[in-house]
């Protein structure tokens, strides 16, 4: 006698699983295209005035840590305080100032320059502009101030208003003295750098992707009921894996434009996905993008934007969401970086039965520290929080989690990033259909390796390896393992 094979298709529950899942795994890739493109635009930018961040040579005038002895004269003060400055030596700068305004025939222009250059040095651009403008009105083709200032509103955020002070003092001397070739690159430098900041930033790559599960199936065998003897009477099957061969693609822009002082409007966009050769069923698109205001101010960044999300699986559209971004970037340090973010989506599904279960609103907060442990290693971790709620009270979830990484130069010009985020998913309610409530732990691993030495035409090559692992207290359905790999070519701009 042959046993009778049941299939038990739950077709809602299962695309409620496989759009969850998705989307945690769409919004990782999403953070490390963002990542790498705002790591691209500063690097450019750190690249363009690494010289302009070096201390000023000052003959044989030694103040690194010897003993030394100064005149308590203006002139003689002075010149050590100016000497200081120039090489960045900030302690011994402020003890010469104390005792230079002692002094009652002190310069009141050197006064302002060397406390706009200490404030700049401690971050307090307010004031550093405020002291280097007085100086300015002192002594109006002061040089030096009007190189300073303009380079104290670059450091502010100030864009428009620095590249406006650079031009003005480019103008006002022959560019081809030799006398002034040291400033002229400067302001040369910095106008660069200006120009970068305003430009479009973005890669772009595409390359073939293997994939051992592109179903994320448990590929489980249960039986439900069987005899005494043991034979199996009905039995729940789940549909085995699939590998499969596709096509990757990524693109990511971004670009900030400067309105007036610290305020301004920026895009960012993201497009990626995966084409199967014979699978189109699991073929995949994914596009988000951000438009909105965005405020600059020292060590501070605010951005606040609506925002739009489209989804698209087996080349048809899933859903739509519409929805806000908000963000706050705090420079701690020269080393280290605090960001704060938060985002609201109102996904409406495109087809009746999934918007009967999924429709509904979902908002996420992160908070993510950088830290710069030395020149070529940079680490990063937070911690994030997403509710969402969907029609069906069943597919409503909270869920915390954790991430962390690590981006590193590597010898021979390979550039590594390894990330992994962890995540815990408490679904609102009982499930009497599953007979459980649901109760999911991820783990996510990615690995980029990056060869900038063997670029071809503009491409870089690079290697992409990921593993995605589900864990649930529903196992028989919910529970998977996938792992892809792929090659891609990427070009920058």
């Amino acid at each position: 006698m042959n046993s009778r094979l049941i299939l038990l298709t739950l077709s809602s529950i299962v695309a409620a699983n496989s759009s969850i899942a998705r989307a945690e795994d769409r919004e990782d890739t999403r953070r490390l295209l963002e990542m790498n493109v705002q790591r691209q635009a500063v690097g450019r930018e750190r690249d363009l005035l690494r010289e302009q961040q070096q201390p000023a040579a000052v003959g044989t005038f030694n103040l690194n840590g010897q003993t030394w002895q100064v005149e308590r004269t203006a002139p003689a003060l002075g010149q050590a305080l100016y000497m200081a400055l120039l090489a960045h030596e900030w302690i011994v700068a402020r003890r010469l100032l104390n005792d230079y305004l002692t002094l009652p025939d002190r310069e009141p222009l050197l006064v302002h320059y060397a406390q706009g250059t200490l404030a700049r040095a401690d971050g307090d651009y307010d004031r550093a502009i405020a002291e280097y403008r007085a100086a300015l009105a002192l002594k109006a083709d002061f040089l030096l101030a009007k190189l300073e200032l303009a380079r104290t509103l670059f450091l502010d955020g100030q864009d428009r208003e620095a590249d406006r002070a650079f031009a003005e003092i480019l103008a006002s001397f022959d560019s081809s003295d030799t006398r002034t070739a040291g400033v002229s690159k400067t302001i040369t430098a910095f106008r660069e750098a200006l120009e970068q900041r305003q430009a479009w930033s973005g890669a772009i790559s595409f390359g073939p992707e293997w994939s051992d599960n592109i179903n994320r199936t448990t590929a489980s065998r249960t039986c439900l009921f069987a005899t005494d003897d043991g034979f199996c009477f009905y039995e729940r099957v789940i549909p085995e894996a699939i590998s499969s061969t596709g096509t990757a693609f990524d693109a990511s822009v971004q670009r900030r434009i400067p309105v007036y002082q610290h305020h301004g409007l920026y895009i960012r966009s993201q497009l990626f996905g995966t084409q199967y050769r014979t699978q189109g069923t699991y073929n995949e698109t994914t596009f988000n993008a951000q438009a909105g205001y965005s405020f600059r101010k020292g060590r501070q960044q605010i951005a606040i934007a609506p925002t739009f999300e489209y989804y698209e699986q087996s080349n048809h559209a899933l859903y739509g969401a519409w929805g806000a971004h908000a963000e706050w970037t705090y420079l701690l340090s020269a080393a280290s970086m605090f960001k704060l973010e938060g985002d609201y989506r109102d996904r409406h599904f495109r087809q009746q039965g999934y918007a009967e279960n999924l429709n509904g609103g979902q908002t996420s907060y992160w908070a993510t520290y950088y830290h710069s442990v030395s020149e070529g290693i940079t680490l990063f971790g937070g911690v994030d929080f997403t509710d969402s709620d969907a029609r069906s009270e069943y597919n409503g979830y909270r869920q915390k989690g954790v991430r962390l990484g690590v981006s590193a130069e590597l010898p021979a010009g390979f550039q590594a990033t390894l990330f992994t985020a962890l995540r815990k998913r408490d679904y609102d309610v009982y499930n009497p259909l599953i007979e459980e409530q649901r109760l999911d732990r991820e783990q996510n691993y990615v690995l980029v390796v990056k060869a900038q030495e063997w670029k071809i035409a503009g491409f870089v090559p690079m290697l992409i390896a990921r593993h995605n692992k589900v864990k649930s207290n529903v196992d028989w359905l919910y529970s998977y393992d996938r792992n892809d790999i792929g090659f891609k070519l990427e070009y920058a701009f």
